[in-house]
Parts: structure tokens; C-alpha cells; sequence
């Protein structure tokens, strides 16, 4: 069965991470190691509020003995009042 997320957390692989919304600032990024990246894209926009235009996103592949695909998003605008 599988848990309700928090508000703040993201699961595109069914593995939850927390992203610390309140320090979301212009230039803040991070990694998400992650294979769904349309599904890791659509749940970051929603937990932070952030439209395309004011996310950057991209795939990189790298190869450690397996491949893992991360997901790097990085905010390029202030989030839209409320």
C-alpha cells in the first residue's frame, strides 16, 4: 500500500523526496534521481507552483555500474503570488 505523500515531497519512482519549498529561490536546484522524469517534472511544478517558463529541467544518463537517470530542475523566476 502506499503512503500518502506530505505536501512538500515528490515519488515519480514510488520513492519519496522531501523538497524544502520555503527555501525555493531563483537559482535553487537539485538532483532527483529518478527514471519518470515527465512524472518528477509535473509533481515539482505542483508542490513549488511553478509554471514552464519558470522551471528549467533536464535528463542526464550516467553510468555507474548501472544507469540511473537524474532529473535536474532549477528555478529561473520567483514562484506567482497566490
Amino acid at each position: 500500500m502506499r503512503r500518502k505523500l506530505k505536501p512538500n515531497e515528490i515519488d515519480p519512482d514510488g520513492i519519496a523526496f522531501e523538497v524544502d519549498v520555503e527555501r525555493f529561490a531563483v537559482g535553487t536546484s537539485m538532483f532527483v534521481p529518478c527514471i519518470d522524469t515527465a512524472k518528477a517534472v509535473h509533481q515539482v511544478k505542483k508542490i513549488t507552483k511553478l509554471t514552464a517558463t519558470q522551471i528549467e529541467h533536464r535528463v542526464v544518463i550516467e553510468f555507474t555500474g548501472a544507469f540511473f537517470f537524474f532529473f535536474f530542475f532549477s528555478t529561473l523566476l520567483p514562484p506567482l503570488p497566490s
